[in-house]
């Protein structure tokens, strides 16, 4: 510790402290202003050193002799440190060992996304920690976290024509090779951002490598406006397979006000403020290329299997059957009555493709047609001034030009290729998070109302719970060969999920009462449960897709599509 006595030969008045026990002060910082005794020529005493302020030995307006000791400083303690180097005193902390240093830091927590280098103190961080939860309460904001691959975006290194639309294509190093990467977005990408942006601040959460998170970063956002500085990649992710690490350096007040979004629940630990998204998958025979090794999509506990519609499961290869299938092997087999359903939708799926390449071609051709009647018109501008001689001449050029133009028109629309992607996804999570944002900041008005001493801000993690489980509440569920034999009830996929959504399982038919069943949720036809419901009214009788659509759109979808 060193101490800072009255300067000068003469006793000196105290006007003013510019620091507080505690401040961090560095060269230069103003300490005080003071007068010298029968002047009111004010003066400002400035440190000589680094350091945090213990002690104030005087108080505002005393008089103080010469060579009184004014305030106490302690050393530095690296409150703020770059790559081992102190942003306060500059100090090298290093001690040549990597990693280790020769003098002690309170710095340890990383709180910048990607600048993992640079650490600050806890005492620092809660006081930013504050100050950021105060500033998204003024502003009605949440935090949204936010994956890339399979939710916003699908990423493939195959090979695909350069000129098909949408789609973006740029290099990254891969080792000491440059390896190419097509990207397509999720359709209704940039308007969703613009829109959840005003309820959210966006932070991008992804397994991706550094280059490649702030490359599609800047493809999505390329002014900044959305997400800034706020990415996570893999390299600053703690733990390779598990992105929540990382929330507690990132929220040191708490994890009270963060929404995720994300397409896997595994890697949040199955946390109760995600809200799980239906994968996004549009180039065929891709997954997510950003997977973390050892936890594979497709076969993750035989789960995530059972989840996918019937055109997701026709789109990948191979092909995978129930989750029953996947970890017993006890299924019974399909009918020939599933066989049909499949050829049916493959025929109505055949009609749709036509339907819609008619109205592509009837838009080309109108188009088209609107460019000649524009041309027309203008060449009969042009020829309203040419003479009389001339006019048959120039005629007939238009009509060449007007030729050419219709032509190049048809090479334009023949050079870029495009892929149906069909996917409305977003409009839905829009929903979701617009629900989740009103439930949140209704509950804080009325604790705010309470005007209670101790105020806790509310916890996304009961808040989210609670607007799902109003999508199936009062809704009672019986499941038919949906669950294996040998396996937990309880802990099966779809009971879990039908829970998280508010309804009631049942493991009989109920006929009376206010338990009476009201659905029956089947993964085939023709099972004693589906008969006996047959013979009920009232009773609504859907395939699992029913369950998962219900599941990834927050809310009760029209049985009778299922």
């Amino acid at each position: 510790e060193n101490s800072v006595a009255v300067p000068g030969n003469i006793p000196v008045k105290l006007v003013k402290w510019k620091v507080n026990v505690g401040s961090v002060i560095g060269h230069g910082t103003v300490l005080c202003v003071y007068e010298p005794e029968n002047s009111t020529n004010q003066r400002r005493l400035r440190s000589n050193q680094v350091g945090t302020v213990k002690t104030l030995a005087a108080k505002e307006g005393d008089l103080i002799k010469n060579g009184e000791i004014l305030l106490v400083i302690g050393g530095c303690t690296h409150p703020t440190v770059m790559k081992d180097m102190c942003a306060e005193c500059g100090a090298d902390l290093r001690d040549g060992t990597p990693g280790k240093r020769k003098n002690p830091s309170d710095a340890s927590v990383a709180m910048v996304h990607s600048i993992p280098e640079l650490i600050i103190s806890q005492k620092v961080t809660l006081e930013l920690g504050k100050a950021d939860e105060q500033r998204l309460i003024r502003d009605k904001k949440l935090v949204l976290l936010v994956d890339l691959d399979q939710t916003l975006i699908h990423t493939t290194n195959d090979k695909v024509p350069a000129n098909l639309k949408d789609v973006h294509h740029f290099q990254l190093h891969h080792g000491r090779n440059l390896l190419w990467y097509h990207t397509k977005f999720r359709p209704g990408t940039e308007k969703f951002l613009e829109r959840i942006s005003k309820l959210y601040e966006l932070h991008i959460c992804t397994f991706g490598v550094r280059m490649y998170a702030h490359t599609i970063a800047k493809l999505l956002d390329p002014d900044g406006k959305y997400f800034s500085h706020r990415i996570l990649s893999r390299d600053e992710c703690f733990n390779p397979t598990s992105k929540t690490g990382n929330l507690k350096a990132l929220f040191p007040c708490g994890d009270s006000m963060v929404c995720i979004i994300d397409d896997r629940e595994d890697v949040w630990r199955f946390s109760p403020s995600l809200v799980h998204v239906k994968p996004y998958l549009f180039f065929d025979g891709t997954a997510d290329i950003n997977a973390p090794c050892g936890l594979d999509k497709e076969t993750w506990e035989g789960e995530n299997v059972e989840e996918k519609s019937g055109e997701e499961k026709k789109r990948q290869q191979p092909k995978y059957r129930a989750k029953e299938e996947c970890k017993t092997g006890k299924v019974e087999t399909e009918g020939d009555e599933e066989e049909e359903k499949e050829e049916i939708q493959e025929e109505r799926k055949t009609e749709e493709k036509i339907e819609t390449e008619k109205e592509k071609e009837e838009e080309k051709e109108e188009k088209i047609e609107e460019d000649m009647q524009v041309d027309a018109k203008i060449a009969q501008e042009k020829k309203a001034d040419i003479s009389e001689d001339e006019k048959d001449q120039n005629t007939d050029e238009s009509r060449e030009k007007l030729k050419e133009g219709k032509k190049d028109a048809d090479s334009d629309y023949e050079e870029m290729i495009e892929w149906e992607d069909s996917d409305n996804y977003l409009v839905y999570l829009e929903d979701i998070l617009s629900r989740i944002h009103t439930a949140y900041f209704q509950f804080y008005n009325q604790m705010i109302e309470k005007k209670a001493e101790d105020k806790q801000l509310p916890d996304i993690k009961t808040v989210l719970p609670y607007v799902k489980k109003r999508v199936l509440r009062g809704v009672n569920i019986l499941f038919s060969g949906m669950i294996p034999i040998n396996k937990n009830y309880e802990k099966s996929r779809a009971y879990i999920v039908a829970k998280s959504l508010g309804a009631n399982i049942q493991t009989s038919l109920e006929t009376e009462g206010e338990d009476r069943t009201t659905h029956v949720v089947a993964a085939r036809d023709g099972t004693q449960k589906i008969n006996d419901a047959r013979k009920m009214k009232g009773v609504h009788i859907v395939n699992a897709d029913w369950l998962w659509t219900c599941a990834y759109r927050w809310e009760r979808v029209d049985e009778q599509l299922y």
